[in-house]
């Protein structure tokens, strides 16, 4: 039986479409945009929605991302009522819990996959019983963290985070935290820590809910 995808949250969509797509696995699909067309895009063909009870009796397991609703509620709940296996892949660091509480319940999955080992020990910390492993994040390049050699031409990868569209969707105010996505990004070009001094580049990665222009 195919694995059942479902996914709606941008940025879930891109490490799960670039997961199917490495190990070539046999799918059926419940997205939602954005999620939708970044699969179309990734994959590279036309995906059939098909109804929401075909699409839980005809998965042998789910492949799941995170968001700020109560889509993945569901498909949770239903997977442990057939008796199915359900798998959230999460790409962040921070705020386990809450991609987890759906009004007042906390309903996990069976696992949980991070993509690397800070985002593994963070998540052990508030977490406890459900299993996590590491998977990588299949949509970025295979850059490999080594020691800098040469500080006159230093590289940075920046990741960019939607900041305000989170406070404004868990707690009604973008500026929840005090800050949004361009002040962090302000603060960091202005504090740039002294072992990295010396950056010749720095290559921003907009998150895919981001407006690129």
């Amino acid at each position: 039986m195919p694995v059942g995808i479902f996914c709606v949250d941008a940025g879930a969509a891109e490490i799960i479409s670039s997961y199917v797509f490495k190990y070539n696995l046999t799918c059926i699909f419940s997205l939602k945009e954005p999620a939708l067309g970044i699969f179309q895009r990734k994959l590279g063909y036309k995906i059939k929605d098909i109804d929401r009870e075909s699409f839980l009796l005809n998965s042998s397991w789910f492949l799941l991302g995170t968001s700020s609703n109560n889509y993945e509620y569901e498909i949770i709940e239903k997977a442990k009522k057939l008796g199915k296996k359900s798998v959230s892949y999460i790409d962040h660091w921070t705020g386990y819990n809450r991609r987890f509480l759906f009004g007042n319940i906390l309903q996990y999955p069976d696992e949980i996959w991070v993509t690397d080992i800070l985002s593994y020990r963070n998540i052990m910390s508030e977490i406890y019983n459900v299993k996590i492993r590491i998977e990588r994040d299949w949509s970025l390049p295979d850059h490999r963290i080594n020691k800098i050699i040469d500080r006159s031409n230093i590289k940075v990868l920046y990741l960019g985070e939607p900041i305000a569209d989170s406070g404004l969707a868990l707690h009604g105010n973008k500026m929840h935290w005090g800050h949004d996505e361009i002040d962090a990004m302000n603060y960091f070009f202005k504090n740039t820590p002294d072992s990295i001094q010396g950056i010749n580049r720095v290559v921003i990665r907009p998150h895919p809910k981001d407006n690129k222009k």
